[in-house]
């Protein structure tokens, strides 16, 4: 009995430092430490509440684990590598200034990362969200007898979802890369995908270095068939 609750807090662990990735701005590092012992806070879970559309919400997440970001970004990779640097260059010059920067990101990463690109970013909002969501739900009266069905929904996307994660990486290293680029691109253009890299990168180091971080105490290949 011990060992089993033991490989299901690793389990726990491991899904939940997946969706550790997805906080930004003030706290993040604190916020990300804290996550798998407490959780998506009632604060932020009351606030999404009344502003979630279920259909909508859980069609975008399976999306997430279907197409995702990761779809675009690997058209633009098709194309690009059909060019020559110079063509490349050239493509993107005659862009608008929103799809030329996401040409860019694809551009600088597109030899970094695996066949699999940005799917990290869309693997672990996919966890946070259904987290954050189910949670959500849970606080309204009416969803009472149906507790035990959004509890269910909301584990079998996330075990879905951190299998998925750990059949197209090969450690956090490389999905942390992968969900970096991601982000930006993300965002709306070069400027703001730098700015907000400059913002990030000291929680990312400090995820991927420190003794504390949940990146660091959960393994990478935690047995998920618990």
């Amino acid at each position: 009995m011990f060992k089993k609750r033991k490989r299901r807090q690793k389990k726990s662990l491991f899904i939940d430092s997946l969706a550790v990735l997805c906080f930004k701005g003030m706290g993040s590092y604190y916020w990300a430490v804290n996550y798998p012992k407490y959780g998506v806070s009632r604060i932020g879970a009351l606030f999404s509440t009344g502003h979630i559309d279920k259909k909508i919400t859980y069609d975008k997440l399976d999306w997430l684990l279907t197409d995702g970001f990761q779809k675009r970004f690997s058209s633009i990779k098709k194309e690009l590598l059909q060019l020559s640097e110079i063509e490349q260059n050239s493509l993107i010059e005659s862009l608008d200034p929103e799809t030329a920067h996401k040409y860019r990101v694809v551009q600088r990463y597109m030899n970094r990362l695996n066949e699999h690109g940005i799917a990290a970013y869309d693997i672990s909002n996919c966890i946070y969200n259904n987290q954050m969501y189910a949670r959500s739900a849970t606080l309204l009266w009416s969803n009472f007898k149906h507790l035990s069905l959004i509890r269910k929904d909301r584990n079998e996307r996330s075990q879905r979802a951190a299998e998925q994660a750990q059949s197209l990486f090969s450690n956090w290293n490389e999905y942390v890369t992968s969900f970096i680029a991601g982000v930006q691109f993300q965002q709306k253009s070069s400027v703001d995908a730098e700015d907000f890299t400059k913002k990030i990168q000291p929680t990312f180091t400090k995820l991927l270095t420190s003794k504390h971080s949940p990146l660091r105490n959960a393994d990478w290949d935690t047995n998920l068939n618990v």
